[in-house]
């Protein structure tokens, strides 16, 4: 879960950030990265508009994996995120039918993905994509917030660990599976107006490499967006219920503005990064624990993203991959665990379901997953 964050707070990073040259662990030039830019924006379609996040692990009473992959097919979800890459998630998602997957390395692994850990993730995911299961691979959770990123290292480790992964996958065969990093949305330094969206300053090497990475292997840029946070702004903009216009350009609402304030600021950083793929690797509205959190909000919120995720009079922005609801089920021990601020209920109440699985929301419609073909990759090099 999202917390916003400081340029200030965020200072200590630039001092421990390892110096790690992108462009000499790549074969590609700038030239290829162009071209592979417009591969992405092309492909971008080939993937789900919008996904759920799927885990019970701060659940009191823990649904069993496989009745809770099998509630969230049953909503209509076609698509998920993972915060790990558990082979039982996995199989329980398969067996209920989901087979478009973000799996995800969590933050407290970075610093033991090396080029051997890297390739032991890959073979055991490469047993799923084998299955026909749609992947790609996200390095840390908001690894550089400061509530993940104690010892002011994770810039250094998101970033070795994401070239480790990218070499992994070409090594197992599998170097079309996209690869990404989920910041916190505390790494803009400015958001308003939206045009004018520029990182914090003291991240700049971290993301401009990351985004190297990401160029040339064809992976996506991911930010988590919680208009909840800024709805004191104005609460039907951070429902998206009303839009507004900005120095002449219209938007749906306050996650537009968001949206747009990212695509600024990765224009800013590179303009090879104007299209590259963007994602939404949460964003959400409780339905309990705070002012504001009900469900009939929730409800609204999560409505009018799904319109505004598959939009085409207003899209979010022209290279869209996902959006991610956070989350599938309510996990009442989060607030207990610190997410999101000692003992903030509303964090225990995200969830489009309840703990048990019950249906909080009715009318929600969740759009298919684009259909292509399985993706056939050799067998894994004997070690």
């Amino acid at each position: 879960m999202v917390r916003l964050v400081s340029a200030l707070t965020l200072s200590a990073l630039a001092r421990f950030t390892y110096s790690v040259r992108i462009r000499d662990l790549s074969p590609l030039g700038h030239g290829d990265n162009d071209s592979l830019v417009e591969e992405a924006r092309s492909e971008t379609g080939s993937f789900c508009k919008v996904g759920v996040g799927f885990s019970v692990a701060f659940q009191k009473q823990p649904l069993a994996v496989t009745e809770a992959a099998k509630l969230v097919k049953a909503r209509g979800i076609n698509c998920v995120r993972m915060w790990s890459y558990s082979s039982e998630y996995l199989e329980a998602l398969h067996g209920a039918g989901i087979k478009d997957v973000l799996v995800n390395v969590p933050t407290g692994e970075l610093k033991d993905v090396d080029a051997s850990k890297a390739d032991a993730i890959v073979k055991g995911l490469k047993a799923f994509a084998d299955k026909g299961m749609k992947l790609r691979v996200a390095l840390g959770n908001e690894a550089l917030a400061p509530w993940e990123n104690h010892d002011g290292q994770n810039g250094g480790r998101v970033q070795m660990a994401l070239t480790h992964m990218v070499a992994a996958l070409k090594a197992n065969g599998m170097g079309s599976v996209p690869v990404t990093v989920p910041f916190q949305a505390g790494i803009l330094g400015n958001s308003y107006p939206p045009q004018a969206g520029a990182f914090a300053g003291v991240i700049l090497d971290v993301l401009r490499n990351v985004c190297e990475v990401l160029l040339a292997s064809g992976g996506e840029f991911t930010i988590h967006l919680y208009p909840w946070f800024a709805r004191q702004h104005g609460l039907d903009l951070a429902l998206g219920k009303s839009g507004n216009n900005i120095n002449g350009v219209q938007y749906s609402g306050m996650l537009h503005q968001m949206v747009a304030a990212t695509r600024a600021a990765l224009s800013r950083l590179d303009a090879r990064y104007t299209a590259i793929p963007l994602s939404i690797g949460e964003t959400g509205w409780p339905s309990a624990g705070a002012p504001d959190a009900t469900a009939a909000n929730a409800r609204e919120y999560y409505r009018n993203t799904i319109a505004a995720a598959t939009s085409e009079s207003l899209p979010l922005d022209p290279n869209l991959r996902t959006v991610f609801l956070f989350e599938a089920f309510d996990e009442k021990k989060k607030s207990g665990a610190s997410h999101g601020g000692h003992q903030k209920s509303e964090e225990d109440n995200f969830g489009l379901m309840y703990e048990s699985g019950g249906q909080k929301y009715t009318g929600l419609r969740f759009p298919e997953v684009p259909e292509e073909p399985p993706a056939v990759y050799p067998a894994c090099p004997s070690s």
